[in-house]
């Protein structure tokens, strides 16, 4: 038997109350169908009613309140036969009650912007991406992280240098993204830019902010994104940045590790007025993010921290959108650790706020977060509208067609194993969130998925495909430089 119940119009319609609710089924046989409703945490068994065909499908209808108890509306469905029975739920069919976990999911309040389903977005590194003038020489820098490193000044297409991987530059700026839309909206038909961290730094990759109010110079400064920001959105073309809160880099005023600000960073001395700021250990040591020394790591304990990351008048997140910037939204870096103290407690509390700071902002701003791992518990709706979603597609995409996991060792699974991974993974979230999830293959974060697969390009093939059927907004990804 085929029992279908499509989470989208005319077969689930929002009302003020609640839901109309549609089953479909090839069999006219039931003796009875219900819809399984959990009000005050307890089963409530609602008599679904015949109605028109849709098709070739018999159908029944009823009406689904909303559960005002809990965040979530959770429901199943229950048809009974003269000696057995069917269940319907979010992962597919049951010859019994399935477990709730697995329950179609909805979220009567805390909704997704409606315009990041429909996303192409290209991620973009930008220091390797495109030059929009002749960079300034910077080969007498030093960049500073755990310790002081020379600068290194590559030539627009020279080899990747593994041993100076953090400290090279090319000097890939804004204008070269801004010259190239036509290449990215006409070409690639790409509807949404995401960028990496764009805020001045040490590093290559700028995830050791040093200023949050200030785009690098070297990327254009400030001008540059307002230009960039403008000529997308005339584009009618989409900007998410790079949030990097959970901690900063050494040479962040507030930790001042190498002295070049006038103020009295928390490295410098227990009196700093930023000492609050940072986590340090049992014995004085600033506590870095997974034990990288160049990147300590930020105490949300500390309402000073609060106030300049989410609830102060001009707090980081906030800041950037508003006008003349105007983001669209923010990809929140490793989101799920930050917290109080070492370890990320009260993270559920903190990821809720900058959703309400942001939201505040702008209605219809994307709330995005990192999460290499399973990302349900943040994307219930009060938290993230979608997830970089790793372990909903891309490990499961990984592990099925390139045989590696995430850490590149050796997995098998079969076609049934890999569906039953991506319809678990779709069913403990709501599908509004399901079609925020950004999808991906790879990241600047992940070896090439064309790597993985040898070349093979047919493989690769199947994997796009997959990347561009499956529900949610899709990311793409280049590393090759432009000219």
């Amino acid at each position: 038997m085929v029992l279908l119940h499509p989470t989208v119009a005319p077969w689930l319609v929002r009302t003020a109350r609640g839901w109309n609710v549609a089953l479909l089924s090839d069999r006219d046989d039931a003796v009875a169908v219900y819809l399984r409703a959990m009000p005050d945490n307890e089963e409530m068994l609602i008599r679904m009613e015949r109605a028109q065909p849709s098709g070739a499908l018999y159908r029944w209808e009823a009406f689904l309140p909303i559960d005002t108890g809990n965040t979530v509306t959770r429901y199943a469905f229950k048809v009974l036969f003269e000696k057995t029975q069917a269940w319907l739920a979010a992962d597919g069919q049951h010859p019994h009650l399935p477990a709730e976990d697995l329950h179609f999911r909805l979220n009567p309040h805390e909704m997704p912007p409606a315009w990041v389903r429909e996303q192409i977005f290209y991620q973009i590194f930008p220091d390797r991406f495109a030059r929009g003038g002749t960079p300034r020489d910077r080969s007498q820098e030093t960049i500073y992280g755990s310790r002081p490193f020379p600068l290194v000044q590559k030539n627009w297409g020279d080899p990747i240098d593994a041993e100076n991987a953090n400290n090279s530059f090319y000097g890939g700026d804004l204008d070269g993204i801004r010259q190239r839309l036509d290449y990215l909206q006409d070409e690639l038909g790409v509807t949404a830019l995401y960028l990496n961290p764009v805020f001045t730094a040490g590093s290559n990759h700028r995830y050791d902010t040093e200023d949050y109010y200030n785009v690098d110079p070297h990327l254009g400064g400030n001008g540059a994104l307002i230009s960039l920001s403008e000529a997308l959105h005339k584009r009618g073309m989409r900007l998410v940045l790079d949030a990097v809160v959970n901690h900063t880099g050494t040479n962040h005023p507030w930790f001042n590790r190498w002295g070049s600000h006038e103020t009295l960073g928390a490295a410098q001395s227990p009196a700093s007025p930023f000492r609050s700021f940072y986590v340090f250990d049992e014995n004085g040591q600033p506590v870095g993010w997974k034990g990288h020394a160049s990147l300590p790591v930020l105490d949300f304990a500390s309402p000073l921290v609060r106030a300049a990351v989410y609830s102060g008048p001009d707090a980081i997140l906030r800041h950037w959108l508003r006008p003349p910037y105007s983001i669209d939204g923010w990809r929140l870096d490793v989101i799920h650790m930050l917290g109080e103290g070492s370890g990320a407690h009260n993270n559920p509390h903190y990821v809720r706020q900058f959703r309400r700071a942001i939201r505040t902002e702008r209605d219809d701003a994307y709330v995005l977060g990192e999460h290499f791992a399973e990302a349900t518990r943040w994307l219930q709706g009060e938290q993230e509208d979608g997830a970089m979603n790793y372990y909903g597609f891309a490990h499961p995409v990984r592990a099925w067609l390139a045989r590696q996991d995430i850490s590149c060792e050796p997995i098998g699974i079969g076609t049934r194993e890999f569906e039953r991974w991506l319809a678990h993974a779709r069913a403990t979230i709501p599908y509004d969130n399901q079609l925020a999830q950004l999808n991906l293959l790879g990241s600047h974060d992940t070896p090439r998925f064309l790597t993985l697969l040898g070349g093979d390009l047919r493989r690769t093939q199947v994997a796009v495909t997959l990347l561009f059927a499956y529900p949610g907004p899709v990311h793409l990804l280049r590393r090759r430089n432009r000219t």
